[in-house]
């Protein structure tokens, strides 16, 4: 099957298949189809529609792509344009503890984001503790969290999540560490799982969350930065930024990310689907309000003519080579 895809030319017949009860009417409907492609053509370009026919046996802004869930730090992190942390160093009882350098950058920022999208969900991740809590006493080059600083650790969490909510930013989840098992030449920290089971419940007590984040949202134009601790020209973002100009550049990574944070809407769920064929990749959503968003790639080097399927019905697309798309199916 593989191999006659790959040599016949484009008829690519893929049936993506959902549940019945899903829809009870689906003859007629129109489908949005929204496009990217590899080449840079084409990128969130709207299509025209196609019609749902009987077989015979989804901002930061209205005009945005809808990012509504984002991640700040705590204590630096690579993308700093320094070290720091909010303590002097042997501090355990944190009475020096102190965020004016957030107040400075981090604050005004997450404000403004804030002030463009009310509805945005923020958490936090520590890249690494202070360097006198840790064994290689260095806040870089992985080590790990002493024993005896987990009461600790704990309680700078809190510091930090009080003191941002009287800058009127609250945090609806923390997690215990940036990547956990990354040895970095920037600030990070080693965890095994089993540590941060034993440090989120008899010292975090928070509940384990595993959410997917791109790092980070935008990026100088020039440097790729800011950061420290590291080499300039090995980041991606979304957003790329010329302060001297005022311009800004969209990059492929931010259509990408707008095939699914435009269209997927908080409270949406994963729904089931079929793909008979490897080559295309697909994923489906259920918004709150029965809208179904699918998201569908197409890996290979040939247009394609996938055909997608609900209820007994058929709605054929035209796909590019190695391009991405989401379709929207209305509820009813």
């Amino acid at each position: 099957m593989k191999n006659y895809f790959t040599k016949k030319a484009l008829i690519i017949s893929i049936m993506t298949v959902f549940p019945i009860s899903l829809l009870a009417k689906t003859e007629g409907k129109k489908v949005k189809i929204f496009t990217s492609s590899a080449n840079e053509k084409q990128m969130l370009v709207e299509q025209p529609e196609v019609v749902f026919q009987q077989d015979l046996v989804i901002d930061f802004g209205k005009s945005g792509i809808g990012y509504n869930f984002c991640r700040t730090h705590i204590n630096a992190c690579d993308f700093s344009i320094d070290e720091y942390t909010y303590v002097e160093d042997g501090d355990v009882e944190l009475k020096t503890f102190n965020i004016d350098r957030e107040r400075k950058y981090n604050i005004p920022m997450s404000r403004a984001a804030l002030k463009v999208n009310p509805n945005l969900w923020l958490f936090a991740s520590p890249w690494s503790p202070p360097a006198w809590m840790k064994d290689n006493k260095r806040v870089v080059r992985g080590g790990r969290l002493l024993d005896e600083y987990y009461p600790t650790w704990a309680k700078y969490f809190s510091f930090y999540l009080k003191e941002f909510k009287k800058e009127g930013i609250d945090f609806f989840a923390v997690t215990i560490q940036n990547e956990p098992k990354a040895v970095q030449g920037w600030e990070s920290c080693i965890w095994t799982g089993k540590e941060e089971g034993i440090f989120a419940t008899n010292f975090l007590r928070h509940n384990f969350t595993a959410a997917a984040v791109a790092w980070n949202m935008m990026v100088d134009s020039k440097t790729g930065g800011p950061f420290h601790n590291t080499p300039a020209g090995g980041s991606s973002a979304p957003v790329w930024v010329d302060a001297d100009k005022k311009e800004f550049i969209l990059e492929p990574l931010f259509y990408t990310d707008g095939h699914f944070s435009k269209f997927i809407k908080r409270g949406a769920v994963r729904i089931g689907n079929s793909v008979y064929n490897d080559a295309v990749k697909v994923a489906a959503f259920s918004n709150p309000d029965g809208e179904i968003v699918v998201v569908v790639l197409n890996t290979t080097n040939k247009d394609a003519m996938p055909k997608l399927r609900l209820n007994n019905c058929t709605a054929e697309f035209k796909m590019p080579a190695k391009s991405l798309q989401t379709l929207i199916i209305p509820a009813n």
